[in-house]
């Protein structure tokens, strides 16, 4: 039976073959959640900055999917 610690290790350790260089330095000085905080401009990766950035998101991509399906609705009702 596999270890799943061990198989996330060992994926983990393969991405971190294929970063450049300068992304494993950061990511080995300062923590992947520091350089995940830097890359969505968040003030610390929390579980409440984390839901709050996926929460905004979601409701940015169903707005503007509101807007294609209504689009789409008025196109529809012009062809009759």
């Amino acid at each position: 039976m596999s270890n799943p610690l061990h198989d996330k290790t060992a994926e983990l350790d393969a991405m971190m073959d294929k970063m450049p260089a300068e992304i494993v330095q950061c990511v080995q000085t300062h923590g992947f959640h520091k350089l995940a905080a830097a890359m969505y401009d968040l003030p610390d990766v929390t579980a409440h900055s984390v839901a709050q950035l996926i929460g905004t998101k979601i409701a940015t991509q169903q707005q503007e999917w509101r807007d294609i399906v209504s689009g789409l609705d008025a196109l529809k009702n012009l062809r009759g």
